[in-house]
C-alpha cells in the first residue's frame, strides 16, 4: 500500500524500560467517569486566515443542540509537539506499512518549529524511546522507516506511560504550546503493568492531548464465550475512551481500507492540531454509550464587525465504561 506524505527517523541508542510483575487484582475496573468534554476550535476570519482575538465569552458551543456552559478555553501557539506512540507488536505484521505511512504523512504535515518524538512499543519489556524530540523532519523520517516487527504482549497502556511522563516533563516549561500524542494500533492491550486509572491519573496533570488511529481489521469481531466482549469491541471503546478523556479523536478503520482513507484521516488529525483553541465543558449528558452527538459552534463577530468561521469536529461518541 502506497501512502505518499513523506518523512521518519533514525533509530538512536534506544533505552528499554522494563516493568515489574502487578498483582492482576490491582486492576480493578474503573467507576464511571464524568463527561467532561473538551475539542479544538480553529477559528478563521472572511480571509481564510487564523483570527487569534476569540475570546471565550466569544464562543458559544451546543451538543445535540444543547447549549453547554464552557468551563475551559485555552489558547495555544501555532507550535505543536507530537509524540508518536507506535504499536511494532506481531498483530501489526501485516499492517507496518499503514503505521509507517501514517507517521510519515503527519510528519510531513508538521510546520518548521513543530517537533516529534517517537516511541516504539512491542511488550512492557520492549518499549523502546527510537527518537527524542526533534524538529528534524529526515530524523523522523529515518525512524519511521526503521520500524520492525517483534513478538511480545503488546503493552498499549505501558507506552502511553512513558510518553506522558516526557511530555509533562516537557510541557513544564511551554505552558502555551500544544502537545499532543499520536498512538498508531490496533488498539488490542495484552500485558501493561500500569492500568488505566493509572494513565488517566498522570494525564490529569496536563493538557495532553490522545489522538488514536486505530487499523483493527485484523482483530477478531467475536468473543470467545457467550458474554465475552469481541477484542475489536474492546480495543475500539479502549481507543475512543482514549480521545474523549483527553481532548484528542479517534479514527478507526475495521475493514481494509485504502491510501486514499488513511490520507482523509491524517487531514483531520492534523486540522486539529493545528487549530489555535481548546475550549472544554462538562456534558449536560452524562450518560454512557449510546449514539454520536452532534456538536456546534457559533463565534461572535470581531471588533470590526466581521464575520468569524469556528471549526471543530462534528461529532464524537461517548463508550460505555
Amino acid at each position: 500500500m502506497k501512502l505518499l506524505f513523506a518523512i521518519a527517523l533514525i533509530s538512536i541508542g534506544a533505552p528499554v524500560f522494563l516493568f515489574a510483575q502487578k498483582d492482576k487484582n490491582d486492576k480493578k475496573p474503573e467507576k464511571a467517569w464524568p463527561v467532561t468534554i473538551r475539542t479544538n476550535l480553529m477559528v478563521l476570519d472572511p480571509r481564510g486566515k487564523f483570527s487569534d482575538d476569540v475570546k471565550e465569552t466569544d464562543v458559544k458551543i451546543y451538543e445535540n443542540e444543547v447549549e453547554q456552559k464552557i468551563t475551559y478555553f485555552a489558547k495555544k501557539e501555532h507550535v505543536t509537539n507530537v509524540a508518536f506512540v507506535l504499536d511494532n507488536t506481531g498483530s501489526m505484521r501485516l499492517q507496518l506499512k499503514a503505521v509507517s505511512g501514517i507517521a510519515r504523512a503527519i510528519n510531513s504535515n508538521l510546520r518548521k518549529d513543530d517537533e516529534g518524538l517517537v516511541i516504539r512499543f512491542v511488550s512492557r519489556d520492549k518499549i523502546t524511546l527510537e527518537q527524542p524530540w526533534t524538529s528534524q523532519r529526515t530524523e523522523l523520517q529515518k525512524t519511521f522507516e526503521n520500524l520492525h516487527i517483534e513478538s511480545g504482549q503488546s503493552a498499549i497502556i505501558d507506552a502511553l506511560y512513558l510518553a506522558g511522563q516526557k511530555v509533562i516533563e516537557r510541557s513544564k516549561s511551554e505552558k502555551d504550546t500544544r502537545f499532543a500524542i499520536v498512538l498508531i494500533t490496533d488498539g488490542e492491550d495484552r500485558d501493561s503493568y500500569y492500568t488505566s486509572k493509572d494513565l488517566f491519573s498522570l494525564l490529569a496533570q496536563s493538557d495532553l492531548q490522545i489522538f488514536t488511529i486505530g487499523l483493527e481489521r485484523d482483530l477478531s469481531p467475536s468473543g470467545e464465550g457467550l458474554l465475552a466482549k469481541s477484542p475489536r469491541l474492546k480495543a475500539e471503546r479502549f481507543l475512543k475512551t482514549l480521545a474523549i478523556r483527553t481532548g484528542g479523536a479517534t479514527y478507526l478503520f475495521q475493514k481494509e481500507y485504502t491510501s486514499d482513507d488513511l490520507i482523509a484521516a491524517v487531514k483531520a488529525l492534523v486540522t486539529e492540531l493545528r487549530s489555535q483553541y481548546v475550549i472544554g465543558y462538562v456534558s449536560t449528558d452524562q450518560t454512557h454509550g449510546g449514539k454520536p452527538r452532534t456538536l456546534r459552534i457559533e463565534i461572535a463577530d470581531g471588533v470590526n464587525g466581521e464575520k468569524r468561521t469556528g471549526i471543530l469536529r462534528s461529532s464524537f461518541e461517548v463508550p460505555e465504561n
